[in-house]
């Protein structure tokens, strides 16, 4: 095919106009709004890789909170994170 006869061709189904009176198709919900998503638990490495590396701040900020919480409950993840963020 041509490429003057691709563009005839697409130009021609462009122009083309529906009946008169002819009703638009009625689309389901899903083809206008997203699907409602559970959300899903987001892992520290996933934090670590979204936040630390690629410097998203609001993963950053999470990482950062959930660190904190670690660290109440006995554990040194705040103490790894800098180690890691200083290098």
């Amino acid at each position: 095919m041509t490429p003057e006869h691709y563009r005839r061709q697409y130009l021609e189904t462009a122009s083309a106009k529906p009946p008169a009176g002819a009703a638009l198709p009625k689309l389901a919900a899903y083809h206008w709004f997203p699907l409602p998503e559970s959300p899903r638990p987001v892992g520290l490495v996933d934090l670590m890789n979204a936040g630390v590396e690629c410097g998203h701040g609001e993963s950053l900020a999470l990482l950062q909170r959930r660190a904190r919480e670690y660290d109440d409950a006995g554990g040194d993840l705040l103490v790894r994170i800098s180690h890691l963020t200083t290098r």
